[in-house]
């Protein structure tokens, strides 16, 4: 998926910046990267380095599948709706799906740089087969939704709980789960300590990072192996970060948020995922207050669940509906 390209992106970014530690230009660079993965326009001077990166990841069928299910699902009819974030007016879109009589409604958050169609395109049938009222969130910064910044999930949390207010409102004697991939995941996981509406029931999260912080830790010490000089991209990384979104804090961290969740989770994650790694879900799962469930799948990369581990997935989103419904 498009996790993967910008996955590689960001860490050639890391390398740069690295490469200009101990000049002027170092916070600059960094500044640059934390724009372009924050900026709902991608900046100009980062194109070079998307055509350097634009090969096959080796997942040919995946992808593929991908993309005839993301063109699937958006020719299916749906009813636009749109709100307006409380917290800061941002007008956010979501598309739904549903029966006339659903027995549950799933809140589906995708991922950074996604879009409803392509992140959620593989799962539509099932879920739709299952009885389920499906509201698909554009995430702010992206696509159709307002807002010109991206918050890694810091501030699309706040988002997931108008639309839970909004789909409780619409729905008020049916259940409400809400079910994020990658960036999606970890909005939805931090929403927990949020105050989420009676009629959620669950949380489902699929290959979610635990914090932004932890993020490019993972780039620039596992992925670009840079050692001790990890610590210093960390804290250039952090201080940008802040500046963009101000009062915002890039150790904010799923893990905290979990160990005040109410609600069952169920975690997913693919054992193969060279994006986000399982041990960031593991390490979710065992902070979480909550009853909770984990699925990790073999052989899958990131967002793959859906894909190399299907009947499994499918079992067990069946498993905690029929547990947690009621």
């Amino acid at each position: 998926m498009k996790q993967h390209h910008h996955s590689g992106l960001f860490a050639a970014a890391l390398c740069l910046s690295v490469a200009a530690a101990g000049t002027g230009l170092a916070y600059s660079v960094t500044d640059l990267l934390m724009r372009y993965a924050l900026a709902r326009e991608r900046p100009k001077p980062m194109g070079f380095v998307s055509r350097l990166l634009s090969g096959s990841m080796g997942q040919d069928q995946f992808l593929q599948a991908v993309q005839d299910a993301d063109l699937s699902l958006a020719r299916k009819k749906n009813e636009a709706v749109r709100i307006r974030s409380k917290r800061d007016g941002v007008p956010l879109v979501g598309h739904i799906i549903a029966p006339s009589d659903p027995e549950r409604v799933v809140l589906a958050a995708h991922g950074w740089r996604s879009s409803w169609t392509e992140a959620f395109g593989l799962l539509a049938e099932f879920l739709e087969g299952s009885g389920c009222a499906v509201l698909y969130m554009e995430q702010r910064g992206q696509n159709n939704s307002g807002g010109e910044t991206m918050g890694f999930g810091l501030l699309e949390r706040y988002d997931c709980v108008d639309w839970a207010n909004w789909a409780q409102a619409r729905w008020p004697e049916v259940p409400i789960y809400l079910y994020g991939i990658s960036q999606g995941a970890t909005s939805v996981l931090l929403s927990a300590e949020l105050g989420l509406p009676e009629r959620v029931h669950g949380l489902i999260a699929d290959c979610g990072f635990t914090s932004p912080k932890e993020m490019w830790e993972h780039f620039a010490g596992e992925t670009m192996r840079l050692g001790p000089l990890t610590p210093l991209v960390s804290a250039l990384a952090n201080s940008c970060f802040s500046r963009i979104l101000p009062g915002f804090d890039a150790g904010t961290s799923t893990t905290d948020a979990l160990r005040n969740c109410g609600v069952p989770v169920l975690f997913l994650h693919g054992l193969e995922d060279r994006f986000v790694p399982a041990e960031m879900t593991m390490r979710n799962f065992a902070a979480c207050a909550a009853p909770k469930k984990l699925l990790l799948v073999e052989g899958a990369d990131h967002g793959m669940c859906c894909f190399t581990g299907k009947e499994a997935l499918e079992k067990a989103l069946r498993e905690f509906w029929d547990e947690y419904d009621g």
